[in-house]
């Protein structure tokens, strides 16, 4: 079955032989059918665009409409030079992305708030992600709590569950969090 591959990463992403390779890699291994992008013109965006039209494959875009000053939940803010803008657009773009562009899986690279909501909101969607670079995925109990968490290779935190997110988890290292919860906290890695 075609995949609808989806891109997310930071403006400031500047690996675009890694973005190529990750994506060449998922290619040959599932077929990618169409890239869906927010279309950032810089970053991890820019680069997935380029190898898409490198590759033939066509792009489906999303940019963020930050000229959109009554979209639901807007919230206005100006520009240096005045310009007023939206500063929720970009995660409202995110929000529709999951909504309309049905994607098979998100390809997150690194990235700042908007990459990591746009994969919290797959996330919570039930979307696969891929992380570019792979992360190390535990299972956690804690509390009440039960879901997995990913963490970077140097042990943080980087996607989890929304009870752990509630909980102030990303960011942290996962050593210090099992240390905060024992004995109530068990982990295992997946």
């Amino acid at each position: 079955m075609p995949l609808r591959a989806a891109v997310t990463g930071g403006r400031g992403f500047s690996d675009r032989a890694f973005v190529f390779a990750t994506f060449d890699a998922l290619h040959a291994q599932r077929g990618v059918s169409v890239l869906i992008s927010g279309r950032c013109p810089t970053g991890a965006d820019a680069h997935a665009e380029a190898w898409a039209e490198a590759r033939g494959i066509p792009v489906e875009p999303y940019p963020a409409r930050w000229e959109d000053l009554v979209a639901p939940g807007a919230v206005v803010r100006h520009r240096s030079d005045g310009t007023p803008y939206n500063v929720l657009a970009g995660f409202q773009r995110n929000q529709r992305m999951v909504d309309e562009a049905a994607i098979g899986v998100l390809v997150a690279f690194p990235g700042g708030s908007g990459t990591a909501d746009m994969a919290h909101r797959c996330l919570d969607a039930v979307i696969e992600i891929i992380d570019a670079p792979p992360l190390v995925w535990f299972s956690v109990a804690a509390g009440k709590g039960c879901g997995a968490v990913g963490c970077s290779p140097a042990g943080v935190v980087v996607r989890t569950c929304p009870l752990y997110r509630k909980m102030g988890w990303v960011g942290k290292p996962l050593n210090d969090i099992i240390r905060k919860h024992r004995p109530a906290c068990t982990w295992s890695r997946l």
